[in-house]
């Protein structure tokens, strides 16, 4: 899914368990209830339970990063926005009460303001395209999966990738736009801050290579010479069309581009004026 929808998805656990908190409310309103404490005690222990059945399941379902602590605290965000909204918490004085739902707006906010930061960045990138990033606006770094903003020199904005020992160390970019026919080069500038020679592998996977895993055999890959300072590298996204396996790149419906170092032997490279023309 597209990044902002995505980050839209993750929130439907906030709204399951407050659900989850509502339900157990109407239950145990038809009995009788213990104590507050058992009762916050019990619908904690069943959003732990049920929460972690569900990161199991998807997990065994393939879905990637599961499990996830992420979605673990936004199970326990929901009900607890259930406990303070709906929950007929017996013993609760109507200032407490007011008192636990203030907490929980605070927590909620919190929780949204960075999915609201993608949306209207996802936004912004369908009106800047086919400009892909110029990172004149920190909102950019959340356009990539690892990076950061920062100020250099004459260039003003640009974005610096640090670089883990391990091999294969990047970044990837998260695309708001999947559509990239039309198109004849991949154009960026990028930094190579040591005195010798690197090499940056480029790689471009349509939704058939993500559901190959990425072979190499199924994707666009290119090692492209980094001399000691600013590079302009040009992707002739024409030629990148053809895979290794025999089939066509289909850039109509591009899901991953990664930009990566296999064995780093510096602790950085800058990025600048990622775009495509024609």
């Amino acid at each position: 899914a597209r990044r902002a929808e995505a980050a839209t998805w993750e929130t439907g656990h906030i709204l399951l368990f407050f659900c989850v908190a509502w339900g157990m409310g109407i239950w145990l309103g038809n009995r009788h209830r213990p104590s507050p404490l058992i009762q916050v005690l019990l619908l904690l222990g069943v959003t732990i339970v049920v929460g972690g059945l569900l990161e199991l399941l998807q997990g065994a379902m393939g879905r990637a990063g599961s499990p996830s602590l992420a979605d673990m605290r936004r199970n326990v965000i929901g009900a607890l926005t259930g406990l303070a909204f709906v929950y007929p918490l017996r013993g609760l004085t109507p200032n407490r009460r007011r008192m636990l739902q203030l907490l929980t707006v605070l927590i909620l906010s919190a929780e949204l303001w960075p999915v609201l930061s993608v949306w209207r960045d996802d936004l912004a990138a369908r009106r800047e395209f086919p400009v892909l990033s110029d990172f004149e606006h920190r909102a950019q770094s959340r356009r990539w999966t690892r990076g950061a903003v920062i100020q250099w020199g004459d260039r003003g904005g640009v974005f610096q990738v640090a670089l883990s020992p391990k091999r294969y160390s990047g970044t990837q970019f998260i695309m708001s736009k999947r559509d990239w026919s039309g198109y004849d080069t991949l154009a960026l500038s990028l930094y190579n801050p040591s005195e010798h020679r690197q090499v940056l592998w480029i790689t471009l996977r349509d939704e058939l290579s993500q559901r190959n895993r990425g072979l190499v055999t199924d994707r666009f890959t290119a090692g492209q010479p980094l001399e000691p300072g600013w590079n302009e590298l040009r992707i002739d996204l024409e030629a990148a069309r053809q895979l290794p396996n025999g089939r066509r790149l289909a850039l109509d419906n591009l899901r991953q581009l990664n930009l990566f170092i296999e064995q780093p032997q510096f602790p950085f490279f800058l990025l600048d004026d990622v775009h495509l023309t024609q």
